[in-house]
């Protein structure tokens, strides 16, 4: 072979080994790199504070020992998997603290009660004085956790935005403590959560909170056959919230919603069953509307909605002195003591689909106790009805009552009470 031609081999042997050697020697460092972002920061005991962004895992289950923070999450993008384990607390601790710092929201902070490769198994949080703790965040997730016998809040949530709490699950037993507190914060989900509260406080509490949604939820009394003193769902203050697909039973008040002018509230497809003593609601409306602002779209909507038991199947208060324009669709009510429909002062109002009756199992009015399908208390001619239509009443003393003036409205029927209509246009 010609010495050019064994040149030119050998220089075109040695530049296809160079560029194989620096494309192993880049894809080592890759690989490095890939190694060093992916580092899992492993935590073993009490008394740790992640600030720095990454992934961090509890290795075992630990116990705390003082009236601090187990484990505590302050800044971005942090994601902590606690890996099915068990934080046991000291009764005046806190067992995961998310948190801001007080000058920037803290953001994207995760707490995943599984494992990377099973984030839904379940983790535990017990015996703290706040199970999970989330304070001045933007953006935190959490998901799959048990919050047993926390001694005063299971989940206790302020200043926070766009979080989302997912498949929690709190068991008071006989604590007298709140199960999920949020407040002062804004378009928060709460979806699939489940306590379980023998107590006279709330199991679901917003305070303060702007269009939150609390979907799927669950509040239930299951240690107590008779029920508790307590409320299932309970809105104070709130701007338009929404509650739909949630569910109370055996709490004194099912769904409780003190808005006092700070806003609207949508409450859809919830259900509330409880005791029908005297003072029991299944759904309480307070004032529900903006005082500053009348005007649509940010009305009130109750619909399609359902009551078993209670004095008041729905209580709703509004104002005299403003159209409010609430919208009351296809909600029912079974089996109250009292009132399955009691409106006072309804301005504007839209009441259509609605069905009150005493006593569906019997289909009979008892003939002794003093109920209303729909007691409507003062509605007057300045600001009258939108609409009143095809609501049902059966089975009560005074299937319609109008406290004041006539109410006209096409299709409502009462059927099987001893008065079926007081002022209220019926048809059937």
């Amino acid at each position: 072979m010609h010495s050019r031609t064994r040149t030119w081999l050998l220089g075109a042997a040695l530049t296809i080994l160079a560029v194989a050697f620096a494309a192993a020697l880049g894809a080592s460092n890759a690989a490095a790199a890939s190694q060093h972002a992916t580092k899992v920061h492993k935590i073993s005991s009490c008394g740790y504070t992640a600030t720095a962004s990454g992934t961090y895992e509890l290795t075992k289950s630990v116990t705390d020992s003082g009236s601090g923070s187990c484990i505590t999450l302050n800044g971005d993008s942090i994601t902590l998997y606690l890996d099915g384990h068990t934080i046991t607390g000291t009764g005046t601790d806190t067992c995961v603290y998310v948190e801001g710092g007080h000058t920037s929201l803290s953001t994207n902070e995760t707490v995943i009660g599984g494992t990377k490769v099973k984030p839904t198994m379940t983790a535990t949080l017990t015996n703290c004085k706040y199970g999970l703790y989330v304070d001045w965040t933007s953006g935190t997730m959490v998901s799959h956790l048990n919050i047993p016998s926390p001694t005063s809040y299971g989940v206790y949530a302020e200043y926070a935005g766009g979080m989302t709490l997912s498949n929690i699950n709190v068991p008071l037993h006989a604590n007298t403590a709140y199960g999920i507190y949020t407040e002062y914060g804004a378009d928060n989900v709460v979806t699939k959560c489940t306590v379980d509260n023998n107590s006279s406080d709330t199991s679901f509490f917003a305070y303060e909170e702007v269009g939150d949604k609390f979907t799927s939820d669950t509040a239930k009394d299951s240690y107590n056959h008779s029920g508790n003193g307590g409320t299932g769902f309970y809105d104070e203050y709130g701007s338009r919230n929404n509650w739909s697909h949630d569910k109370s039973t055996g709490n004194f008040y099912g769904f409780y919603f003190y808005n006092d002018t700070y806003g609207p509230v949508t409450a859809t497809y919830d259900y509330a069953s409880g005791p029908s003593t005297a003072g029991s609601y299944g759904f309480y409306v307070y004032y529900a509307y903006q005082e500053a602002d009348y005007s649509p779209p940010f009305h009130t909507n109750i619909s399609h909605n359902k009551t078993v038991g209670f004095q008041y199947g729905f209580y709703d208060e509004s104002d005299s002195s403003g159209a409010v324009a609430e919208k009351w669709i296809d909600n029912t009510a079974y089996n109250y003591s009292e009132y399955g429909f009691y409106i006072y002062y309804p301005t504007d109002y839209t009441m259509n689909g609605n069905v009150a009756d005493a006593h569906p199992g019997t289909k009979k009015y008892d003939g002794s106790s003093t109920t209303y399908g729909f007691y409507l208390y003062y509605p007057y001619s300045y600001y009258p009805f939108a609409s009143f239509s095809k609501n049902e009443a059966y089975d009560s003393q005074y299937g319609f009552y109008s406290d004041e003036y006539m109410v006209g409205g096409k299709g409502n029927i009462a059927k099987r009470n001893k008065y079926n209509s007081y002022d209220v246009e019926i048809t059937g």
